[in-house]
C-alpha cells in the first residue's frame, strides 16, 4: 500500500477524531475529523468540502449512517447534518445543513447510527436510543400527513459513570451496542430490548478501538462479529 497523497492536518487527538464513509448512492467517498469546534469534511481526494463550525463547545465525537447523515456530539446536544448532492452529476457535490438538534438531560461523548439510519444511540452518563423519524399521522381533515414529530426516546440505559460511555458501537443488525470507557479494560455489550442484559469481555490493557463487522457462518447466516484493540496491540 502506498500513500496517494499527504496532508497537514489538525486532527483531534482522541481516538475517535476521524471519520471515513463511502456514500453507496453515487459512489462517493469522504473523510471528516473533529477540530476542536468544528468538524472537517474532505472529499477522496482530501480537498475540503465544507467545514461544520458554528458550535459553542468542542465537539466530542462525530459518525456517519449510511446515506450520508453526520451527527455531531457537543456537550448536551448532538447535531444531525443532511447532505445535498448534486442532481446531474456526482462531480457537484454537496454540502450538509443541519436538519435536526437532540437536546440531552446529560453531556453527550459518543454517538452512532443504526445501520438502516432510523435510530441514533448515544454514550454518556446514559446509553440512549433514539427514533429519529418516527411515522408521521394523516390529517384527515386537512388530507394531508403532520409534520414529523421531535425524535423520541426508545431505550435509555443508565451507565456506570459519566466516562462509560465514550466508545460505542451498534451492531450490524441493530440488536446489540458496545460500550467502553476511557482507559477501560472491559467491554461491555447490550442486548437492546433489554436493560438488564449484557455481557463483560475483559482484555489484559485499555481498550482503544471498538468496532463490529459482519461475517458469513458456515450455514451460510450472517452474524455479528465484533473486533477489539487493546494497548497490548493485540486484536
Amino acid at each position: 500500500m502506498h500513500a496517494r497523497q499527504v496532508i497537514p492536518v489538525c486532527v483531534d487527538s482522541r481516538r475517535r477524531g476521524l471519520r471515513y464513509q463511502k456514500i453507496e448512492l453515487w459512489d462517493l467517498q469522504f473523510v471528516a475529523y473533529i477540530a476542536t469546534k468544528t468538524v472537517v469534511i474532505l472529499s477522496e481526494e482530501l480537498e475540503v468540502v465544507q467545514v461544520l463550525a458554528g458550535f459553542e463547545h468542542l465537539v466530542s465525537d462525530i459518525a456517519w449512517d449510511n446515506d450520508g447523515k453526520i451527527a455531531v456530539a457537543v456537550e448536551s446536544s448532538v447535531h444531525i447534518f443532511e447532505p445535498h448532492f448534486g442532481a446531474a452529476s456526482n462531480e457537484d457535490l454537496s454540502y450538509w445543513t443541519e436538519g435536526l438538534v437532540i437536546a440531552h438531560d446529560t453531556p453527550v461523548s459518543s454517538v452512532s447510527f443504526t445501520p438502516n439510519g432510523k435510530y441514533l444511540v448515544s454514550g454518556g452518563s446514559f446509553l440512549t436510543k433514539w427514533e429519529l423519524y418516527p411515522a408521521r399521522e394523516l390529517d384527515k381533515v386537512r388530507r394531508r400527513y403532520t409534520e414529523a414529530p421531535p425524535p423520541k426516546i426508545l431505550h435509555q440505559i443508565p451507565l456506570a459513570s459519566s466516562h462509560s460511555g465514550d466508545q460505542i458501537a451498534v451492531s450490524p443488525d441493530g440488536r446489540f451496542v458496545a460500550t467502553c470507557g476511557l482507559n477501560s479494560r472491559f467491554v461491555k455489550v447490550w442486548l437492546f430490548r433489554s436493560e438488564s442484559k449484557f455481557l463483560y469481555l475483559s482484555h489484559p490493557r485499555a481498550v482503544q478501538f471498538v468496532s463490529w463487522r459482519t461475517q458469513a457462518s458456515d450455514a451460510g447466516l450472517m452474524r455479528n462479529v465484533l473486533l477489539t484493540k487493546a494497548k497490548d496491540g493485540e486484536a
